[in-house]
């Protein structure tokens, strides 16, 4: 319930500072949703290569770090971090495919990323699981100069797993 408030606590914290702000420059905006839309992207990359210490630098490794699984538990990095690389120790192919997705600025340090696609991963033992509507909200944060995520939620029915013959 700690955890739920203070998530509440930030996101109002965030509308209600970015009121504030000094509105950008469209050029500003754009390099801005740029430099997002290139870390995500490097880390969809780095998972789609199963190399999952690269596509872990993007999270933000700290106690404040949240993120809402697949299955709605909330989970700190430590605990994220232990998943993702159980996972991708499980897997031999993985791809995210992009269908769509919308960045929005809340301040010049701070960016919701929505993102939209579809992710196949074949396991070792030869299974196939297919998410074929997945959703991701990503929080950004920029730190010590880098974009991290510190906050994410991930959404998607249930995968379809198929084995191969």
């Amino acid at each position: 319930m700690k955890k739920i408030l203070i998530g509440l606590f930030v996101i109002t914290f965030v509308v209600c500072s970015s009121l504030l702000s000094t509105p950008l420059a469209e050029t500003e905006k754009e390099t801005i949703k740029n430099e997002v839309k290139t870390a995500f992207h490097a880390m969809l990359d780095a998972c789609n290569k199963i190399d999952v210490n690269t596509g872990l630098q993007l999270y933000w490794n700290s106690p404040d770090f949240m993120g809402i699984s697949l299955d709605g538990t909330i989970i700190d990095y430590e605990q994220f971090k232990k998943a993702n690389e159980e996972y991708f120790a499980a897997i031999a192919s993985y791809k995210f495919v992009t269908l769509k997705e919308y960045i929005t600025i809340l301040e010049d340090n701070l960016v919701l990323h929505s993102w939209q696609g579809s992710s196949e991963a074949i396991q070792k033992t030869g299974e196939k699981m297919t998410f074929s509507n997945l959703g991701l909200t990503s929080l950004f944060r920029k730190i010590e100069g880098l974009w991290k995520v510190i906050y994410y939620h991930e959404s998607a029915m249930p995968p379809v797993i198929t084995t191969s013959k």
